[in-house]
């Protein structure tokens, strides 16, 4: 079965992603936990903030523009004068008189316009937004694994992403997890947890089991599976 997109603009998956996602719970990371994994997010994962800040002055002034500003889309042709030969010979151009409030109004377009545009631009960004923080609350910025005292208990799995604060997680069986491949992009690889969904990594250069691993080759997936299949997780059956 093909992978989702990451990449790809999918506001409706990105908020079914959130939904899943509030179920399950960020607690602290146990000190002492095992290292499995520590790398660096996508670049909107990292940079998600301060785009949304942008989507937010985009949603408030559009909004502004369509209710208050009367035109929905301002033509900036509109007032740019012709000029005429005989215009700069006038020594006394005729000044134009004051329109009155009643022309201002009668100017603006109807209120059911103003609002339809005024929600178009606001649901537009709220789309973006909401596509941004899936991004932010999917990537992977460290995992750990608590091995269990007992022999047969399972060990347990932290996922922490860009979104966390540094120590936070979220926690899973590493029996209910499964590691697979994206299909779209070689370089990342993806933990299913079921039904909250799928966390991308990047592999290639980052730290897996308390070792650097090289930026090129396939020794970053090979230990990924060859640690992940020693603490007890399962494998997608392609690889």
């Amino acid at each position: 079965m093909k992978s989702p997109s990451i990449y790809s603009f999918n506001p409706f998956r990105a908020i079914a992603y959130l939904w899943r996602a509030r179920r399950v719970p960020v607690v602290p990371i146990p000190e002492g936990a095992y290292p499995l994994y520590k790398g660096t997010p996508s670049f909107l994962a990292r940079w998600a903030l301060p785009f949304l800040s942008l989507d937010v002055m985009y949603m408030t002034s559009m909004a502004y523009e369509c209710w208050e500003g009367g035109q929905l889309y301002p033509n900036v042709l509109k007032n740019t004068r012709k000029g005429k030969p005989e215009d700069a010979q006038s020594p006394t151009p005729t000044p134009t008189p004051p329109k009155s409030p009643e022309s201002e109004v009668s100017e603006k377009k109807e209120v059911w316009k103003r609002v339809a545009f005024a929600a178009f631009h606001c649901g537009l960004g709220g789309l973006i937004a909401v596509w941004l923080l899936s991004q932010r609350s999917s990537w992977v910025r460290t995992m750990a694994v608590v091995r269990p005292s007992k022999l047969k208990a399972p060990a347990q799995l932290y996922i922490e992403v860009s979104g966390h604060p540094t120590g936070y997680g979220h926690p899973f069986l590493m029996r209910d997890c499964t590691l697979m491949g994206y299909t779209e992009a070689k370089d990342v690889m993806l933990v299913n947890t079921g039904t909250e969904g799928k966390f991308p990594f990047f592999p290639l250069g980052s730290t897996i089991g308390g070792k650097e691993m090289p930026a090129k080759g396939d020794l970053a997936k090979i230990n990924m599976l060859k640690i992940w299949k020693a603490l007890g997780g399962q494998i997608e059956r392609k690889y």
